[in-house]
């Protein structure tokens, strides 16, 4: 299985791009300029070499999350469309051997990783137990799923994660 464990050059290298694709800003401040005679020896002044390895090591844990979410397979699963009940009394469950993984980017966002996909949500503080319960298979009602998240989430940001939920095939509808 070669997408589990690629030959090292090349998972450094993916590792590397993912790294810079996840745009993460731990340092905000400006640097000296670097200047033309400076010797290669000197890259510790030029570049932080502690915030580069938090950078990799958070592309790493997003990365591994992704490929847990999935069952450990590396291709997402498909989106799909699909409708939500037009019923008010339905549940949702998750699926047990596709685990949702939680990813507190800031005080702000949470990213959710499910099926191998990323679905970025706001911050709630009930969020962690909505996912322990649809992770262990639990079926979570709508009305109960209503009377946990809000008023913090409304309406529409609940549906908005129930639909994007099930367009990755995260959950089922029951």
């Amino acid at each position: 299985m070669d997408y589990i464990n690629p030959p090292r050059n090349r998972f450094e290298n993916e590792l590397i791009a993912e790294t810079a694709n996840e745009k993460l800003e731990y340092h905000k401040e400006y640097e000296k300029p670097i200047k033309m005679d400076a010797p290669l020896s000197s890259l510790s002044e030029i570049v932080n070499l502690e915030s580069i390895q938090k950078k990799m090591e958070t592309a790493l844990d997003r990365k591994i999350k992704s490929l847990k979410s999935n069952g450990g397979i590396r291709r997402k699963s498909n989106k799909i469309n699909t409708n939500l009940p037009n019923t008010n009394t339905f549940s949702i469950k998750g699926k047990e051997i596709f685990p949702i993984y939680i990813d507190e980017q800031d005080s702000i966002y949470t990213i959710l990783f499910a099926r191998g996909h990323r679905i970025v949500k706001q911050n709630h503080p009930n969020l962690p137990t909505l996912i322990d319960k649809l992770n262990s298979g639990e079926a979570v009602s709508l009305s109960s799923l209503i009377q946990l998240m809000e008023p913090t989430w409304d309406i529409v940001e609940i549906f908005g994660f129930i639909q994007e939920l099930l367009s990755v095939e995260a959950v089922v509808i029951i």
